[in-house]
């Protein structure tokens, strides 16, 4: 069975194809999962903005 190598194995993409091919027991996973420590309240919590070069360009394209 695969080993959870880094955190790019928890991606569910990464996981289905995994238990697709055999090498990844969904229950272990599940298992390996509820283990991990709750560290919630060690968050912050942030202001993100996400735009496309598209959103700049008519932005500008308004102001003008």
């Amino acid at each position: 069975m695969a080993i959870i190598r880094d955190a790019r194995d928890y991606d569910v993409r990464v996981v289905n194809s995994l238990a697709r091919r055999g090498e990844l027991d969904r229950e272990a996973y599940a298992a390996h999962l509820a283990a991990l420590p709750d560290e919630a309240d060690e968050g912050v919590e942030t202001e993100t903005r996400f735009a496309t070069p598209y959103n700049d360009r008519a932005e500008n394209a308004e102001e003008e």
